[in-house]
């Protein structure tokens, strides 16, 4: 339950802080330094001795938030891409492509 009320409060904070997305009007572009964007661990909520930290939750609220813009691009971006996966599987953005800026940092346009 306080996954869900969490996601609830993301929100409503995404609608007071970023405008809506209006065809013909405007065009929402973001770009994210997400640190260590790679693999997740496959729970709800992770614990402390659980590595990487990123759980399950974490990726519905980035999904929450990419989803807010019309083009985004994500930074530091692991090779592992097991959380992007997960994101995908929101639903919620399509990926575009990866670019990589040099070997340790994929850039990621959704």
């Amino acid at each position: 339950m306080i996954i869900i009320e969490n996601l609830i409060q993301l929100a409503n904070d995404l609608d007071a802080k970023i405008p809506a997305k209006k065809i013909d009007r405007n065009l929402l572009i973001g770009t994210w330094n997400i640190r260590a964007f790679g693999n997740l661990t496959r729970k709800w909520q992770s614990d402390d001795d659980d590595s990487p930290k990123r759980d399950l939750n974490s990726i519905l609220c980035i999904a929450e938030i990419i989803k807010r813009f019309d083009v985004i691009a994500i930074q530091k971006v692991k090779a592992n891409i097991c959380a992007l996966s997960g994101k995908l599987k929101c639903k919620t953005v399509t990926l575009v492509g990866i670019k990589r800026v040099h070997r340790h940092m994929p850039y990621l346009v959704v």
